[in-house]
């Protein structure tokens, strides 16, 4: 459901309170958005932790990765399969925590124009042996903005013999992402559905489980990345998340909370959309045992001088009860309905403007939707 809300409801999204959880910062590598992320090669494993387009200068594309030798024989040297008739290597070596972390000509980078004698591979080899299960970050940097392919080969080589993988990579026909001009525009067709929760987590109520909602939007070709946030609007706790797929899953939401969603588009040259129009999701309520709970309606939604709430046959006691986003009520009913189908009106036109959330109650059992308020 979208919702067009007043000005503070968009200050709060924006301007989120002390409870603000960030988990990656704008300088930061996003990760790449490809089928193949990682291979096992081997007794080895090969891990493209991110690509950063533009960086460290208009124009290149710097190439991350995790190296991790397995069990002996240990690896001898790693060799990055590359298309020089089309590629040019402008800086190579390891990295430590984040890009600025990097270390240029560390891990004895050597660039194969010829085939590598072992591997037979022409690119780019580093030649520093590892320890056993030893970790390491390689990256190199490449002129152009280079697509990302999940049929870059990468081979290891340790004691007599030699293994080759593909995972995400370099285009090897150094096809370049899509250039875009004009505005930057903030994401449109924002949606948020439930998808199943992970098992064993529970709320207070034995009855209910956390869940999981998936938040979907319109792709572009022309944008590198997108922020996302959810905010939940009893506690105004918010979490935001980076990511180059137009989905992202935020779990642990605690069923019949009000949620809203927002995602913002990351484009070329570190510029930065506005957010979108928001949108507000409830994670329904599960139970694992007790009585199905009858269907309810209400409208109209917007409403302004009254809500009509109704419900069909089958409850015997009913609540109802109407709250702004701070938990503060406004109106309740105590109904005894002694199993039949009824109506309630609910007086809205001495209420401001906005975002109220709705709950029925009906034989103990709590489901809420929001209501907004339009005069």
């Amino acid at each position: 459901m979208r919702i067009n809300y007043p000005a503070f409801f968009l200050l709060s999204l924006l301007f989120p309170p002390l409870a603000y959880a960030d988990t990656l910062s704008d300088e930061e590598c996003i990760p790449a958005s490809c089928s193949v992320p990682s291979v096992q090669i081997g007794n080895d494993q090969v891990d493209l932790v991110c690509v950063r387009y533009d960086f460290p200068e208009p124009g290149q594309s710097s190439w991350f990765y995790t190296i991790q030798s397995g069990t002996r024989p240990a690896i001898s040297h790693v060799v990055f399969a590359l298309n020089f008739s089309c590629m040019e290597v402008v800086e190579s070596g390891t990295w430590i925590a984040s890009p600025d972390d990097r270390q240029p000509g560390e891990g004895d980078p050597e660039i194969r124009t010829n085939p590598d004698p072992t591997t037979g591979i022409t690119g780019l080899k580093f030649d520093l042996g590892f320890e056993d299960g030893e970790l390491r970050n390689y990256y190199f940097v490449l002129h152009g903005n280079l697509q990302v392919s999940a049929d870059f080969s990468v081979a290891v080589k340790g004691g007599n013999g030699f293994d080759i993988g593909s995972l995400c990579g370099p285009s090897e026909d150094c096809a370049e992402v899509q250039e875009c001009a004009g505005v930057c525009e903030a994401p449109s067709e924002i949606t948020a559905g439930p998808v199943a929760p992970p098992p064993g987590l529970r709320d207070a109520d034995p009855g209910n489980f956390l869940t999981a909602a998936e938040v979907t939007w319109q792709a572009n070709a022309c944008v590198t990345g997108w922020r996302v946030c959810r905010q939940n609007q009893w506690t105004g706790e918010m979490v935001c998340v980076k990511t180059t797929t137009n989905s992202v899953i935020f779990d642990q939401l605690i069923p019949g909370t009000p949620y809203l969603f927002a995602v913002k588009a990351l484009c070329a040259d570190e510029v930065r959309s506005v957010w979108s129009e928001m949108f507000a999701y409830t994670p329904p309520v599960l139970r694992q045992s007790g009585p199905a709970v009858p269907d309810w309606e209400y409208f109209p939604n917007p409403a302004s001088s009254q809500l009509q709430v109704s419900w069909i046959a089958g409850t015997g006691q009913i609540e109802i009860l109407l709250q702004d986003v701070t938990g503060a009520l406004h109106a309740s009913y105590s109904l005894r309905s002694n199993g039949d189908a009824g109506q309630q009106l609910v007086n809205t036109s001495q209420l401001a403007e906005g975002l109220y959330l709705l709950s029925i109650v009906r034989d103990g059992v709590s489901e809420t939707r929001q209501v907004a308020i339009q005069h």
